[in-house]
């Protein structure tokens, strides 16, 4: 797999969409901290739909977070 694209956000928040060529489909992962949430990984074909839901799933979890505080 090789990383295609990285969203980081101050409070720790990250995602990342990869590209596995075995499967030919982008994979988003989300990071909470340091800890991959792997039950919430995306899997997808196309590069567009991997990036937008990168975005918007930070976006969500950043609003979550700052809701708590």
């Amino acid at each position: 797999m090789r990383l295609i694209h990285t969203i980081n956000t101050a409070i720790g928040f990250k995602s990342q969409v990869y590209f596995d060529d075995n499967l030919s489909e982008y994979i988003v992962k989300f990071y909470d901290g340091k800890h991959h949430k792997q039950d919430s990984d995306y899997f997808t074909d196309s590069l567009e739909d991997a990036i937008e839901t990168a975005r918007v799933q930070i976006q969500i979890m950043r609003d979550d977070f700052t809701l708590m505080d």
